[in-house]
């Protein structure tokens, strides 16, 4: 089956959203399948975005990748602006955005739409494409679907990692909610399948468009054996060591993990550590491996504030690491103790980063709001240690919950923990999903 895939994220880009297509992509690929990749192109990535390089491994040899170059509306570079940039840089910003929402009702990403969906078509016109699978955000990509459904009635896919309508943060009407739900109504009602990454955001879905319901599919994120062998985590370091890895941005709730960390670290013996590794925003690509916690945190607009950087500043056994690329994911793992997860959102928002957190068989500081869906998968792993945002007076205590139990490290309750994991594989919780889109295509 010939197979066009259309991917915002897609290696070399560093970040969670890359591995669930990587994934597909291999999958497809060695069940014997002719994929084309359409992502953006390495040039606009390496002006604005880490790269992780080892990543390109990963993409099966026999898999083609159609870079289609992305226009940049923040382009520093004054010898590539058009020349209504250059005499109005205001007006051109706002005339090209109030375009890109004409033609895709996304903020920033909407202005792909035109290349992609024309490479779409060049790509059909040679290949002839027997499925599409449209992976979001960002949303433009379903606008490929929709273009080679209309033009050659090829079936399609819909893989939402977020959500289109709604934010998963309250569950409300995103911006530009009316355009969208235009445009996703027509997308949904063609589509041969619509995958989301959570039973509750499944569920919204649902209940907002029951006649969908029969073709709206939970598929959770999951972490990949390949780049994580568990195996190889026995090792534990002397000192206390505290670590979340995962992305760090405005939501991030750094003041409340500040404020636990500060009331844990008097009670825990040696020289505590609290490594944080992530990115740190990207459009500033010197603030992703930092030279201080300062700057790091700096370089994060909004919540960061300047009292902020100093409780920074005066909190022990701080170390800021910045983004590593996946292979080094491992090493930090084992150089931890302690994984820490405090999460935004409520019943809508998982996290991709927790399905890898299991597989570690680590002992897990969990701080999230009572409804949160991560508790959901976090009820089954026993070394979880869960405590409540919303009641401060708690932080401290599953904190050294969470210690203790990562110096009584019982071989059992590990070896259990690590079996919760093991449930959780890409491969394993993405291949009925991708078997049926090939059954479907093979009534056809």
């Amino acid at each position: 089956m010939k197979v066009l895939v259309v991917a915002w994220y897609f290696p070399p880009l560093q970040g969670t959203g890359i591995f669930r297509t990587v994934a597909v992509v291999n999958w497809l690929a060695r069940h014997g399948h002719q994929v084309t990749v359409i992502a953006p192109d390495r040039a606009y990535f390496e002006r604005v975005a880490p790269l992780d390089e080892a990543m390109l491994a990963a993409v099966p040899e026999a898999v083609r990748v159609v870079e289609v170059p992305f226009p940049d509306l923040e382009d520093p570079i004054v010898n590539r602006w058009p020349i209504a940039r250059a005499m109005d840089r205001d007006a051109w910003k706002d005339a090209t955005r109030a375009w890109a929402l004409s033609q895709f009702p996304e903020p920033y990403y909407g202005v792909w739409r035109e290349r992609i969906s024309a490479a779409a078509l060049r790509l059909h016109d040679e290949i002839g494409f027997e499925r599409v699978y449209a992976t979001a955000s960002a949303y433009v990509d379903y606008a490929v679907a929709e273009t080679l459904f209309s033009y050659a009635g090829v079936p399609y896919v819909l893989d939402d990692r977020d959500s289109f309508l709604f934010s998963v943060y309250d569950g409300q009407d995103r911006p530009h909610a009316d355009a969208a739900r235009r445009w996703w109504e027509v997308l949904a009602a063609a589509a041969s399948a619509l995958w989301f990454v959570n039973p509750p955001i499944a569920e919204l879905y649902r209940r907002r468009y029951p006649g969908l319901a029969d073709r709206i599919h939970v598929v959770e994120n999951g972490w990949e054996p390949s780049l994580l062998d568990v195996t190889r985590l026995a090792e534990r370091p002397e000192n206390p060591v505290f670590s979340y890895l995962g992305a760090i941005n405005t939501g991030f709730l750094m003041e409340e993990l500040l404020t636990a960390w500060q009331e844990t670290v008097p009670r825990l013996p040696g020289a505590p550590e609290l490594r944080l590794y992530g990115n740190f925003g990207t459009r500033n690509r010197a603030a992703v491996i930092p030279d201080d916690a300062e700057q790091a945190l700096a370089a994060v607009s909004g919540k960061f504030r300047p009292a902020l950087r100093e409780m920074v500043q005066q909190t022990q056994g701080l170390r800021v690491m910045g983004a590593i690329p996946k292979a080094a994911v491992p090493d930090a793992y084992r150089e931890t103790s302690v994984l820490v997860f405090f999460k935004e959102g409520g019943p809508l928002i998982t996290s991709s980063k927790i399905y890898e957190y299991l597989a570690t068989g680590l002992p897990i500081v969990a701080v999230v709001t009572p409804d949160h869906d991560s508790r959901r998968l976090l009820a089954q792993y026993p070394r979880a240690h869960v405590g409540d945002i919303t009641r401060p007076e708690t932080w401290a205590q599953v904190f050294l919950a969470a210690w203790e139990d990562a110096q009584t490290d019982d071989p059992q309750v590990r070896r259990r923990a690590v079996d919760v994991g093991a449930r959780f594989t890409r491969e394993r919780l993405l291949d009925e999903p991708l078997a049926s889109f090939v059954r479907a295509a093979d009534k056809e």
